[in-house]
């Protein structure tokens, strides 16, 4: 999952990259967002590269959007990958990075099934999120918890035995 943001209000969403591809020697992002717990709303955008690799351009034009249109309505009925190459679609493997905005109006293609979705990415071999997992990965921090007292406090009680050990032999035999 990818935190984009929406270029029209600056609001931070979570998207799903479903692939990235080439077409016309473009380099395009196909992702969704989560509209409602049983559809996604598809996006599309182009991938350009900065100092910190691939990011997202929504410098979509409308005769552009509509050819994208045709091909992704293709990838999502699940046609054979000879097919998708014949239209002049080739799935990449492009990470993106850095700070990701798109413009959903410019960028939107349509609303899918979710379920639908994830058994298109299982046909293509793509990596399928979990769905039982949470959207966002949240890094909890860790504090010392009275597990861990109570080990350091072994620990120093352990310490402290064997000093008293080795004083008390020190004093018997300095008798």
């Amino acid at each position: 999952m990818y935190e984009l943001i929406n270029e029209t209000n600056n609001i931070k969403m979570m998207a799903l990259i479903i692939c990235t591809f080439k077409y016309g020697n473009i380099d395009y992002c196909l992702y969704s967002i989560e509209r409602d717990p049983n559809e996604d709303n598809i996006f599309v955008s182009r991938l350009v590269t900065n100092s910190q690799g691939y990011t997202l351009d929504s410098n979509i034009k409308d005769d552009e959007k509509g050819a994208l249109e045709n091909i992704i309505t293709t990838f999502l009925n699940k046609t054979s990958l000879e097919n998708l190459k014949k239209q002049g679609l080739e799935l990449t493997n492009l990470e993106l990075n850095g700070i990701n905005k798109f413009n959903q109006k410019k960028c939107y293609i349509t609303t899918y099934n979710k379920t639908l979705l994830r058994e298109c990415m299982l046909h293509y071999k793509l990596d399928v999120p979990n769905p039982n997992t949470p959207l966002v990965k949240i890094k909890k921090s860790k504090p010392i918890n009275k597990g861990n007292y109570d080990n350091i406090i072994l620990l120093i009680l352990g310490i402290i035995t064997i000093i008293v050990c080795i004083l008390v032999v020190i004093k018997i035999l300095s008798k």
